[in-house]
């Protein structure tokens, strides 16, 4: 009996011991964000396919939709709570779902203790809640620049396009929160030299400085599952739409490959007029407009250097013909050397 009660105490206090490092009762947040979690959870609805949850309609599987928080507690073992939208395999209804599990490790035990459910409100084949735009910023957000060659593929399968199009630059961006994520966006949008058949890298393409359209895009994202589909694509020429004010200056982004290639074959043109001494070599893009005459107007604002690794600040302006035959005119280039 003295034997049993002296192993007993010394369970509780290896017990005691491996989880006196943690705060005994206190929450932490889980990252919801990590894919283990994801597979985890998502691993375990499925082990609980046998199990109709509280609050489901007939659904004994459901599918992981998206986590929505996490937390994780020292308890008599540690116990890990998860709230998230699931899916019926069967009946296809959406769920708000809760579902708490206790680990012991030292029993080799996993007991699930609460799993329960909501029907969620649906507006066709997407919730109503939560569902509310949030602003994207278009120039840092990773999920954009991820999604640009698939976006280009998309619109140019959208258009029946024979060569590959590209993304010009993002105008405005926003997701929304449904059964994963749906990304609207305005995009500008490139037709380059390079066939749709061919098997170019990136670098061998080059943007025509003309035919530009601006497109309308929905983007349906299921990270979880590596889905992506573009649900909606409507395009327009750009020209008609910079022809609502004309002559007005429009800032360009200064990253974008039609400034970025209009200022290189301004720069070439530069370099093979001058001397060995005054060659320039481009630094830097600081700011770029356009702006619609007969033709359009570039002014680009850029930083450059010499073979001396002199540094200047420079001012360019260059007008693109209306035609593709035609070559761009340089009507101003100018340098002054940086502070």
């Amino acid at each position: 009996m003295a034997l049993n009660h002296f192993i007993v105490l010394f369970l509780l206090g290896f017990v005691h011991f491996s989880l006196g490092k943690e705060c005994v009762g206190c929450s932490k947040n889980i990252d919801i964000t990590d894919q283990a979690v994801h597979d985890y959870l998502s691993k375990k609805l499925h082990e609980l396919k046998d199990v109709i949850p509280k609050g489901t309609i007939n659904d004994k599987e459901l599918e992981l939709v998206r986590i929505k928080n996490g937390q994780e507690q020292v308890v008599a073992g540690i116990q890990y709570s998860y709230q998230f939208e699931a899916k019926g395999i069967n009946t296809k209804q959406m769920y708000n779902c809760n579902l708490t599990v206790l680990r012991q490790p030292w029993l080799v035990s996993e007991k699930v203790t609460k799993y329960s459910c909501n029907l969620l409100v649906l507006n066709g084949n997407r919730r109503l809640l939560p569902g509310a735009d949030i602003i994207l910023d278009v120039h840092t957000n990773k999920e954009l620049e991820e999604l640009k060659s698939f976006i280009g593929q998309e619109v140019g399968k959208a258009q029946h396009s024979e060569y590959v199009m590209t993304i010009i630059q993002y105008l405005k961006a926003t997701k929304q929160i449904v059964e994963g994520l749906i990304i609207k966006t305005s995009v500008e949008v490139g037709i380059t030299n390079c066939h749709l058949n061919a098997t170019p890298t990136n670098n061998d393409c080059q943007h025509k400085l003309q035919g530009h359209q601006v497109c309308e895009v929905q983007v349906w994202l299921k990270p979880w599952m590596k889905f992506k589909e573009v649900i909606n694509v409507q395009c327009q020429p750009l020209q008609p739409l910079l022809k609502m004010c004309p002559g007005c200056p429009i800032e360009k982004d200064p990253n974008s490959p039609l400034i970025k290639q209009s200022l290189g074959k301004t720069l070439n043109k530069h370099n093979k007029e001058v001397q060995a001494s005054q060659k320039l070599t481009l630094v830097k893009i600081n700011k770029a407009t356009s702006q619609i005459i007969n033709g359009v107007k570039l002014t680009i604002n850029f930083d450059a250097q010499d073979v001396k690794s002199n540094n200047y600040v420079c001012d360019a302006i260059i007008v693109l013909p209306p035609s593709d035959s035609d070559e761009l005119s340089v009507k101003n280039f100018n340098c002054t050397p940086a502070n």
